[in-house]
């Protein structure tokens, strides 16, 4: 944003000093500067940061904010794109409407007294104040930030004084949302990051991946169950269902096997096709056990999906390489290893043995009363045959160890 004419001084240093101390949140920078200029009398009564957001899922970012109830931070998922089109139908052709479709980033002039009448629309949105928080509004202001994203970041201040904003509050407004440039630009960069991170590669690993572990061939050694799963007949849905449908089914299994092995303490490494790589991790060889009931818990609740969908689910234990695999210019922080091998080829013969679950001996000696064997099985690239096993039956098995029946 241009810098603001005839700025104050003493006030533009405040607000920088504001924007440069460290905030746990970027709307919280925000709402120090807007309790600073109020301080210095300009009679913001309302004020509100709409922010698109980078993420799969998650819309809009509000910050709301008045002197009366303080500041909110609030996350849309589903509101957002209704929200777009009640502004649009609020700020119809007015000075709000093409000052953002052109991407001024400054501060757009006084609002007409209908259109300031039309913002009460609004209000059913602003889910932290009164249902009549933006009756009697004077005069409303709107700020624009282009932050290098595809849609504006958009400043909303109000205010019930007869007169409105004068050009010195104008000037005031102007300065607070130049001097929160650098503060929103930082956020929305840290939050994509975040985003990528977390959502590419897993909250525990993208953490350790934001901390700065980037270092090819970095690896630790872990002990973890590892879990391979799959959609069952993944073949048979694409050839008879389109891309779209194949793929919303995909994104469904996802969703529920991810959720599953999350609440279940595992974290998800990889999604792969139509599979999943997971390990659920243990620091000593007394805590395996707990560890594979972590993941039987996960396979329980897999059991039974939406649309029908089934899944296989291998499970075998032991050590693995943890940390950074690839080239310089493409890494892959995942597990490898005889451990993770093993779990996959296990996970492969679920489906030529009809069974929803099976696991090696290492996995099943850890909790015996919950498995029993299905007897030796060639698995390719192991040298000897390995002997398997499934769920035993459920009243056998106890009421916390059942996983998925067989298909």
């Amino acid at each position: 944003m241009h810098k603001p004419d005839l700025v104050d001084p003493a006030l533009a240093v405040s607000l920088l000093e504001v924007a440069a101390t460290r905030w746990p949140h970027a709307s919280d920078a925000l709402f120090a500067a807007l309790r600073l200029v109020h301080q210095r009398g300009v009679p913001v009564e309302y004020a509100e940061n709409r922010l698109p957001l980078p993420h799969p899922i998650l819309r809009l970012g509000h910050a709301l904010w008045s002197p009366a109830e303080g500041g909110a931070w609030v996350l849309d998922t589903d509101r957002g794109r209704l929200e777009e089109t009640a502004t649009e139908r609020a700020f119809g052709a007015s000075p709000l409407r093409s000052g953002a479709a052109s991407r001024r980033e400054t501060l757009i002039d006084r609002l007409d007294p209908t259109l300031v009448a039309r913002l009460e629309r609004l209000g059913t949105t602003l889910a932290t104040l009164e249902p009549t928080a933006l009756e009697g509004f004077t005069d409303a202001r709107l700020a624009t930030l282009d932050l290098g994203g595809p849609s504006l970041s958009l400043f909303l201040f109000a205010t019930r004084a007869s007169g409105g904003f004068s050009a010195e509050h104008a000037r005031a407004l102007h300065s607070l949302v130049w001097a929160f440039t650098p503060v929103a630009t930082l956020s929305r960069w840290r939050g994509i990051a975040h985003t990528v991170a977390t959502t590419y590669v897993g909250p525990v690993t993208g953490r350790r991946v934001l901390a700065g572990e980037l270092r090819l061939g970095e690896v630790e050694r872990r002990d973890a169950v590892v879990w391979f799963s799959d959609l069952r007949d993944f073949t048979g849905l694409s050839m008879q269902l389109s891309p779209e449908d194949v793929v919303r089914r995909i994104n469904v299994m996802f969703e529920h096997v991810a959720a599953a092995v999350h609440d279940a303490g595992g974290e998800v490494l990889k999604l792969i096709g139509d599979a999943v790589l997971a390990i659920f991790p243990y620091a000593h060889e007394n805590d395996a056990r707990a560890a594979v009931t972590r993941a039987l818990r996960a396979a329980r609740a897999c059991a039974v999906l939406p649309l029908g969908l089934r899944v296989g689910v291998g499970l075998h234990r032991g050590e693995v390489a943890y940390g950074n695999v690839g080239a310089p210019d493409r890494l892959d922080f995942t597990v490898i290893g005889r451990t993770v091998n093993v779990a996959s080829r296990v996970e492969g013969l679920t489906s030529r043995l009809s069974r929803g679950l099976l696991a090696s001996r290492d996995v099943a000696a850890c909790l015996p009363e919950a498995f029993q064997s299905v007897g030796a099985h060639a698995l390719k690239g192991v040298p000897a045959p390995v002997e398997l096993f499934e769920l035993a039956p459920l009243d056998d098995a106890g009421p916390d160890e059942p996983g998925p029946q067989p298909p």
